[in-house]
């Protein structure tokens, strides 16, 4: 088996272990990767960060993680369904808010990355919250969600939103 057919086979054996609430394994997957690619562009741009580590705390689901997350699901406290999402969700808030501060020190050759990098951050949450709210969340998660959004949409640049 070659190197893209074995990546392929992992991929889809973790969406498929993943489970309910499906399609947290395609977020986590896309948020690991937009994680790896911001962070990328701020130590290409010689930006003195401690983001080193944050695909392997901040994402669960990625790749490399999979092995906690399995943990994670298989832990002796009692789980929900709204677990993951809210996993994700809390983890792309807090790396949006992070790499925001970064925005105007990026250089040039990388700023495309940034933003997209950004934007599928942004997407990640508002799968996160999408994937919630058809859960049936509690009042207590939506002020939550509320919250964070509102934090976003004051920190983040608008051209980052969409």
């Amino acid at each position: 088996m070659d190197r893209n057919e074995k990546v392929g086979t992992e991929i889809y054996r973790m969406l498929e272990e993943t489970g309910p609430p499906y399609g947290c394994g395609t977020a986590g997957i896309v948020g690991g990767f937009a994680a790896r690619l911001t962070v990328m562009s701020l130590t290409i741009s010689d930006i003195d960060h401690d983001l080193h580590d944050v695909p392997g705390t901040f994402f669960l689901l990625s790749d490399e993680d999979n092995h906690e997350f399995q943990s994670f699901l298989e832990g002796e406290e009692e789980r929900s369904i709204n677990d993951v999402p809210l996993q994700l969700l809390e983890c792309s808030y807090r790396l949006l808010i992070a790499l925001s501060a970064y925005e105007d020190r990026i250089q040039d050759n990388v700023v495309v990355d940034y933003r997209m990098g950004m934007r599928m951050l942004n997407q990640v949450f508002l799968a996160a919250e999408n994937i919630l709210l058809s859960n049936g969340c509690s009042a207590e998660i939506r002020k939550d969600m509320l919250y964070y959004e509102n934090k976003l949409s004051g920190t983040i640049p608008k051209s980052l939103q969409s």
